[in-house]
């Protein structure tokens, strides 16, 4: 005799194909977008030699034709009695993998941290670092996984992450909290994501075209991207920076460690952008 099952604990089952609730869910490729709302997204732009960050009035622009991509998020402390130096919207992932973030700072930490658990994962398993395509994949993966239930919100993050691929070379890839993804030769995000990413389409332009020389050339050493990226979060917030009021993180090269430029090294290259004009 069959054990009678509690009317609370019976299976619900779906007659009609046609009415059940259709999840979008990306594919492999990271080309189906399923729509979502990212709250405080800041503007962020990115290149293999530089990756910048911001808050949720923050600009980046990161690119990837340099050797050395860095990041360069724009910082500015909220409150004057903030501690400035425990502030930063740029992380550490793994040796060679950097990742800028912009959004709500739980979501944030809660992401860069299954991120790193992943790459501490993956060195274990095969015996050399994640590559940065792998790891934005994964973590996109996880992101869209939160579109499919109603008892899950996504992250109000958006991430741009970047390193030096062994065979590939420079890579930065942005990952939205849909889970969609994909690679860029420089990437914006945030609220004037628009702006960044129409002078960083016009630079690039221009670096194409031939005959370009001088300014118009595209970066290739690391000086140069950190330039460059500094000069278009100037353009596109109209804000002359110092040398505490924005972050720089950069890979330098095949093997090369993700770090963290020191206030020294940014102020030289602000003296650098100034002597120019």
């Amino acid at each position: 005799m069959r054990r009678p099952v509690h009317p609370q604990l019976r299976p619900i089952q779906l007659r009609n194909r046609n009415e059940a609730h259709s999840i979008p869910i990306r594919t492999s490729t990271g080309h189906n977008h399923p729509p979502c709302l990212a709250p405080n997204q800041a503007t962020t732009a990115t290149s293999p030699s530089s990756l910048p960050k911001a808050a949720s009035t923050k600009s980046n622009t990161p690119s990837k034709q340099s050797p050395m991509p860095p990041s360069m998020p724009s910082k500015k402390v909220p409150d004057k009695l903030f501690d400035a130096d425990s502030m930063s919207w740029i992380f550490e992932v793994s040796g060679g993998v950097g990742a800028v973030v912009t959004g709500m700072m739980p979501d944030a930490k809660a992401s860069i941290n299954r991120a790193r658990s992943e790459a501490a994962e993956f060195r274990y398993k095969y015996g050399y670092d994640m590559p940065v395509d792998a790891l934005s994949k994964r973590i996109a993966n996880l992101a869209q996984v939160s579109t499919q239930r109603a008892s899950m919100r996504p992250l109000g993050i958006s991430s741009i992450y970047v390193g030096v691929d062994e065979e590939y070379g420079p890579q930065v890839f942005k990952v939205d909290p849909a889970g969609y993804y994909t690679g860029y030769k420089a990437v914006a995000q945030g609220p004037k994501m628009t702006e960044a990413t129409n002078w960083l389409e016009k630079r690039y332009k221009r670096s194409t075209a031939p005959g370009a020389n001088g300014d118009d050339k595209w970066c290739e050493t690391l000086e140069e991207t950190v330039e460059m990226g500094i000069m278009c979060l100037s353009s596109v917030l109209s804000v002359d920076f110092k040398a505490t009021e924005i972050e720089i993180g950069v890979v330098e090269g095949k093997g090369g460690k993700f770090r963290r430029l020191s206030v020294e090294e940014i102020d030289e290259r602000l003296q650098s952008i100034a002597d120019r004009d």
